[in-house]
């Protein structure tokens, strides 16, 4: 008996054992690239999925809420799913507008091949000219940041408002967390990726696992591996300018909030402090701290994050 129950301990451990490698395993296989356009948008698109074409480009946005407008942007390995719990506070008093950047999300491939920030631009004038907008708040966070406050230094008759969350543009970022040039992209350059890869990367952002979630890893990881995408982020990297962000943001008219993450790695809350010594023209800059969030406080902490922004929309937006 005493030998039957050793037996069946010793295979029930080994199964475990076997269980975990198994998943261990899974976790770090190179998965191909090759998911196509169709499959992705038959698992993630919405009822409230719009697509327009527009500068070339087949566009994923979505356009909820009455109000005054505003534009949500997101950063890079994001997509506009990210906005949900803001969107669901925003649209009670605003019309809020979010978009899958080009080389991002739902969106298709960028016919003309320039995934400058400039021509995302003009595809973001498309958008907002499509939906009748011609003044309206933008918020960008990351990358988008950087859209969103190039986008307010040259279209000042378009922008009445500027939230810069945990913006990139003037610092490179900690590169303890992000590999200095080129080892930054390779995996991005890659024809293969492992969910490790991707939680790699959404660690380094968002170091609580808690926060990141429910499924927000697959969605990241298929985005990634859909046909092609490799050669979109490489395009993207290649037109990648950092210019002169000080002058930029020195050209800024409209009120800015800055939103950090308190405990954010990538880009510590000194650099809020120096953007804000750069917007010398506007006439106003806030910044709020996020307790205890990182890089990602619009999805780390969204109904603490999303506090601030209605109230400087309620003082420097509703009030205009």
């Amino acid at each position: 008996m005493r030998s039957s129950v050793a037996v069946l301990v010793g295979v029930i451990l080994s199964l475990l054992a076997s269980i975990a490698g198994a998943g261990e395993t899974a976790d770090e296989t190179a998965l191909p690239k090759n998911l196509s356009q169709e499959y992705l948008l038959d698992r993630y698109a919405s009822q409230e999925s719009t697509f327009a074409y527009l500068n070339r480009t087949l566009v994923h946005y979505r356009d909820e809420g009455r109000g005054p407008a505003l534009l949500l942007i997101h950063g890079s390995l994001q997509d506009l799913y990210d906005w949900d719990v803001w969107t669901k506070t925003l649209s009670a008093s605003y019309r809020v507008v979010r978009l899958d950047l080009p080389g991002s999300g739902l969106t298709g491939r960028v016919g003309s091949g320039d995934y400058s920030i400039d021509n995302t631009m003009r595809t973001i004038d498309a958008l907002m000219d499509r939906l009748g907008e011609r003044r309206f708040a933008v918020v960008g966070t990351s990358i988008g940041g950087v859209v969103a406050f190039r986008y307010a230094a040259t279209r000042p008759e378009r922008t009445s408002a500027l939230v810069l969350m945990n913006s990139a543009g003037v610092e490179w970022g900690n590169e303890k967390i992000i590999p200095p040039q080129p080892q930054r992209y390779n995996e991005s350059l890659t024809d293969k990726v492992s969910r490790k890869d991707l939680r790699t990367i959404l660690n380094a952002v968002v170091p609580d696992p808690a926060k990141i979630p429910p499924g927000r890893l697959e969605r990241g990881l298929d985005y990634v591996r859909r046909e092609g995408r490799q050669h979109e982020a490489a395009a993207m990297i290649g037109a990648y300018r950092r210019g002169e962000p000080a002058q930029m943001l020195g050209r800024i008219e409209s009120p800015v909030l800055l939103v950090w993450g308190s405990t954010n790695r990538a880009l510590d809350p000194t650099v809020a402090d120096r953007f804000a010594e750069l917007l010398v023209r506007s006439p106003a800059v806030e910044k709020s701290l996020v307790p205890g969030a990182g890089h990602g406080p619009h999805v780390e902490a969204p109904a603490e994050s999303v506090r601030f922004v209605t109230a400087f929309f309620t003082h420097h937006y509703l009030s205009r």
